[in-house]
């Protein structure tokens, strides 16, 4: 059935085309993913990153992403790729072509993702094997993928898609709890800085009120010479300190001059005691 769907029908018309990326764009493989995400997109694709061959230690190989086309109109196909993003990671991989093939041999189709076609020379793809590379924000397809015959899909790597399933759903939860749990504490904090401000503004009112009242100025809706105010009620409040300095002053002249009147006194007694002698021996 699969035969009869042309290249497009498999992925898509804007897979196909042109999206140039930036000149001297640096890529990694969780680049590469996003890309492939992008091309081969919900609701017609689930995409998996990271899938084994086997559950728990059985594990031995892995692709590093599948698809898995959910429609009629998308063939229903199962698609492995490899990421490399440099070309001594090309040169490992066809170092070791078994490498692949535990995933390879249930796939429908399976595909190099690379950032440039560069790192792929002439001759170099295996004849089973589709090419994409990297555009601005999605995949493009170079060597449109062979159509396989897989085997049918035993117990083992079953549980393993599964598994890789239930993995992307439990990391799309986590993400969703952890962007809810940011916003709730965003929320929190709003929440909370309002009140206060709301507590601080209402004080500030009863206190303005108060002034009102006890003053019987009004200052809600602004005064022509709030700085001329401002001095009046300052020297009213330190008028008492003024007052009190003032009576200090008062106080120590008083003293000084209590003393100078009994050191006066003292010396008019000196002074008539002298003259009172003086009379007395003449």
């Amino acid at each position: 059935m699969s035969e009869e769907l042309t290249y497009e029908d498999l992925v898509g018309p804007e897979i196909v085309s042109e999206e140039e990326l930036e000149a001297g764009a640096k890529l990694k493989a969780d680049d590469l993913f996003l890309r492939l995400q992008s091309s081969f997109s919900p609701p017609n694709y689930i995409t998996l990153r990271e899938v084994r061959d086997a559950t728990g230690f059985d594990g031995v190989r892995s692709a590093d992403a599948m698809a898995i086309s959910l429609y009629r109109s998308r063939g229903r196909a199962l698609w492995g790729f490899e990421f490399k993003v440099s070309r001594s990671d090309w040169l490992h991989e066809l170092k070791q072509p078994e490498k692949s093939e535990s995933i390879l041999r249930f796939c429908d189709y399976w595909a190099l993702v690379v950032p440039s076609k560069d790192l792929v020379k002439t001759g170099e793809l295996p004849p089973t094997w589709g090419m994409y590379v990297a555009q601005k924000n999605r995949l493009k397809c170079v060597v449109p993928c062979p159509k396989l015959e897989p085997l049918p899909m035993d117990r083992v790597m079953l549980a393993a898609l599964a598994y890789a399933i239930d993995k992307r759903k439990t990391k799309a939860d986590e993400a969703a709890l952890s962007e809810a749990r940011n916003e709730g504490y965003k929320q929190g904090v709003a929440r909370t800085n309002s009140e206060y401000y709301e507590k601080e503004y209402k004080s500030l009112e009863e206190k303005v009120s108060e002034f009102e009242t006890a003053s019987g100025l009004s200052i809600r809706y602004g005064w022509k010479s709030p700085e001329k105010i401002g001095n009046i009620v300052r020297q009213i409040l330190s008028g008492d300190q003024n007052l009190k300095s003032i009576a200090r002053d008062i106080e120590f002249s008083l003293r000084n001059t209590e003393e100078l009147k009994s050191t006066l006194e003292e010396q008019k007694k000196e002074l008539e005691a002298f003259l009172s002698r003086k009379k007395n021996e003449e």
